[in-house]
């Protein structure tokens, strides 16, 4: 890397970390954007994209830095994704079998929403990209930051439409956030009128929720635990170390893989691996003696850091112009995925016989729309004070589903290429399916 890409790079960073303030400051400003509780982080991407090349042009952004925003969140999903597992402890099987019903509903919605994707390319927007219409459930499913992931898997097979799939995706994640939030309550008003919940409705949120600020120091918490004393190594430094090193073994194993053209292994994208090494080396580092100094919410923090930058450098190298074609395409597929996912939710979770399958649901709905953050925002306004198991559970799901979910990609990616829209879209539809039966077997058999 020359002096000058680096300093470019540097630039960029800078100018990204304004917007990101500056979208923080709108956050706790203006109550738009705290009712559909909308991230610092895309309020200053879409700023930045508004005020630069791409918008109005405000700002005469140099290309070098359009070009580093457009490369970054594919670079940051490496160590954000290889980093799930890293502090995960043992969980025992009596807790495990407590969220497989939602676990087999979470898997069955992530594939539902790909056929449904895959779909609409293949029967109502024939001759676009291969992949458009995977961005729904990536962009639902994954949020904004699985944008980035999507052009690291398209750039890693040398396609030339992974900045325009990459926008799609953030595209469809803004859509899915204001979904998530706007449809959970309206998902919320009518279960309370039709009596699903077993608590009642609390529409008081805190004022930091909504704000984003917290500025009462008594009520602000803890960023994780200090593992290791600053006199040999910063925690921090320690965290982002552990995930730098497995990043690094993973891309180092990926070159020699390539570089021996070993068939099936070499397609495989980089972060897949670093996600399989992660899992490995938790298990043997919660195994020895070390195992208290890895905490998962010291990691938590740094890779929501990671998303932070990586979401607000994909929104603002959105390329609108070479977008302008996809706005109906894009426009289906929002409504159709945003009907699909709320009647599948409340259908399927009712029949896993859970006590809490109201609760459960608002919390997928918010997930499987938007982010982790959202379902737990619509979970605690049916259920304020913790007072159902729902949130272990919901939390639980998210784990390690998320590990199956991320592992699947490559292999549904290699699927499109190879076959096309179509036939992907019903494989992904028979996985669906699978995993729905399994959620309402599995969900009667405990109850039973």
């Amino acid at each position: 890397m020359t002096a000058s890409v680096l300093m470019n790079l540097w630039w960029a960073l800078c100018l990204a970390s304004v917007f990101l303030l500056v979208g923080m400051v709108l956050r706790a400003r203006f109550s738009v954007f705290q009712q559909t509780f909308m991230p610092a982080s895309v309020i200053g991407g879409f700023l930045l994209l508004a005020v630069g090349p791409e918008g109005f042009h405000v700002l005469p952004i140099p290309e070098d830095w359009l070009s580093a925003y457009r490369l970054l969140p594919g670079l940051l999903i490496i160590p954000i994704v290889s980093a799930a597992p890293l502090g995960m402890a043992k969980t025992s099987w009596s807790t495990l079998k407590g969220v497989m019903p939602l676990m087999g509903v979470a898997l069955g919605i992530s594939f539902l929403q790909f056929a449904v994707g895959f779909g609409v390319n293949a029967f109502m927007f024939p001759g676009l990209y291969p992949t458009f219409g995977w961005e729904l459930g990536l962009g639902f499913a994954g949020g904004h930051g699985t944008a980035g992931l999507l052009a690291n898997m398209l750039k890693s097979q040398n396609l030339d439409f992974w900045a325009t799939a990459q926008g799609v995706g953030v595209t469809l994640a803004t859509v899915g956030l204001l979904g998530g939030i706007l449809g959970g309550m309206a998902l919320i008003q009518v279960g309370l009128r039709r009596g699903w919940s077993v608590l009642g409705l609390s529409s008081q949120w805190p004022g930091s929720w909504k704000t984003g600020l917290v500025l009462d120091p008594d009520n602000q918490t803890s960023l994780g635990r200090e593992t290791v004393k600053g006199t040999s190594l910063e925690t921090l430094a320690l965290h982002f170390a552990v995930m730098a090193a497995v990043c690094g073994a993973a891309a180092g194993f990926l070159a020699l893989v390539k570089a021996y053209h070993i068939p099936i292994l070499s397609k495989i994208t980089v972060w897949a691996y670093g996600l399989l090494f992660m899992l490995v080396v938790n298990s043997l580092w919660q195994r020895s003696r070390f195992s208290a100094l890895l905490d998962g919410r010291v990691k938590g923090r740094i890779t929501g850091a990671l998303t932070d930058f990586a979401v607000l450098c994909a929104i603002a190298a959105m390329p609108l112009k070479a977008m302008s074609d996809l706005w109906v395409p894009i426009a289906v597929l929002s409504v159709v995925g945003l009907l699909f996912t709320a009647a599948y939710l409340v259908w399927v979770v009712r029949k896993t016989k859970s006590e809490t399958w109201f609760e459960e649901t608002v919390a997928l709905y918010g997930m499987y729309t938007g982010v982790f953050m959202t379902g737990l925002l619509l979970l605690r306004v049916v259920d304020p004070e913790g007072k159902t198991p729902a949130l272990s559970r919901y939390a639980l799901t998210y784990a390690f589903s998320g590990l199956i979910y991320f592992a699947a990609l490559n292999a549904i990616l290699e699927l499109v290429l190879s076959s096309g829209a179509g036939i992907t879209a019903g494989v992904c539809a028979l996985l669906g399916l699978l995993a729905t039966v399994f959620a309402i077997g599995i969900g009667h058999r405990l109850k039973g």
